[in-house]
């Protein structure tokens, strides 16, 4: 895959890690995320090679997806999305939003725990170093 980096978000790894994901989380920029990770890696064709064709699959997750992701495209180019669902998505994306703000702020803290703990191992390393130099 390219270099892109996508949104983690609890609807994308819904679509990327379930069997059955719950479409309560799924917005519409998830489908299309997930849309660009399949064609990038070939996920859902045999052999993941871009050359086979699609896998045939009775499998829910695929045929869901697969029609969802029509239904999300065709909605786009006609663009009758309703307002409500228009409305949906911005929710979803504030949430979104909020979810990577949080891991954002988990990531740091655990940075900031790592950095202190290397400070207090460096600390007692050089105590040691001392005592044994003689320097209690």
């Amino acid at each position: 895959m390219e270099d892109k980096k996508y949104l983690k978000t609890v609807g994308l790894l819904e679509l990327l890690l379930r069997q059955a994901p719950q479409e309560s989380y799924i917005s519409s920029n998830d489908l299309n995320n997930y849309k660009e990770i399949l064609i990038n890696t070939s996920a859902h064709r045999k052999h993941y090679s871009p050359s086979e064709p699609n896998r045939i699959s009775n499998n829910i997750k695929w045929t869901e997806s697969k029609e969802k992701i029509e239904n999300n495209n065709s909605n786009k180019e006609n663009d009758n999305s309703s307002s409500s669902s228009k409305k949906e998505d911005e929710k979803q994306d504030n949430m979104n939003e909020k979810n990577r703000d949080e891991n954002e702020k988990e990531e740091e803290d655990q940075q900031e725990s790592e950095q202190d703990d290397n400070d207090d191992v460096d600390h007692n390393r050089e105590e040691e170093e001392n005592s044994v130099n003689g320097f209690n």
